[in-house]
């Protein structure tokens, strides 16, 4: 059943889509739409996970905290499985300087790192997305055949893709030596 951003939008933002200025994605999706009430707003669509909320809280502490992050505006809400969230959308800038882009990148993250709640107050970030597989329990820093488990799962919403190789994380796992 394919999503219906404006009944989301009406129901969760109180006002009717407008225009829908973009959508994508694969694993989730996207939609840039522009509101009736004149704000344009992220509409993001995912698989339900419990650490989605956590994901919003940390999002919500970091903007209140003047973090350049979006606003978020609702959700995450489970609907059918899937959680759908929105936030304020954000135009694009201009490109940073290509100047001391380490230095430049470091004092970001440690403001962020600052800004962030405690792990504790916002909530459990687990389970961690499949593709990631940082919390692993199997020995080695890139555990064998999470990869190939973590690119079947994704590769599943993207089959009929044709720049999407059959045999990619067999490539993959055979450059890494596992």
């Amino acid at each position: 059943m394919p999503f219906d951003v404006d009944r989301w939008c009406r129901r969760h933002l109180g006002a009717p889509v407008v225009e829908v200025m973009s959508s994508g994605g694969h694993l989730s999706r996207v939609y840039g739409v522009r509101l009736a009430d004149a704000r344009t707003v992220a509409v993001k669509t995912r698989p339900a996970s419990p650490r989605l909320d956590a994901c919003a809280a940390v999002q919500r502490s970091l903007w209140r905290a003047g973090f350049p992050a979006p606003e978020p505006l609702a959700g995450p809400v489970v609907e059918d499985g899937v959680a759908v969230s929105a936030e304020a959308l954000v135009p694009g800038g201009a490109a940073a300087p290509a100047t001391e882009p380490a230095r430049r990148f470091a004092a970001l993250f440690a403001r962020l790192v600052t800004l962030a709640p405690r792990p504790e107050a916002a909530g459990p970030l687990t389970p961690a997305p499949a593709w990631t597989a940082w919390d692993h329990d199997v020995p080695g820093i890139w555990a064998e055949g999470l990869w190939v488990s973590a690119y079947n799962t994704k590769k599943a919403s993207l089959d009929g893709l044709p720049w999407l190789a059959q045999d990619e994380a067999e490539r993959r796992l055979a450059l890494t030596g596992t």
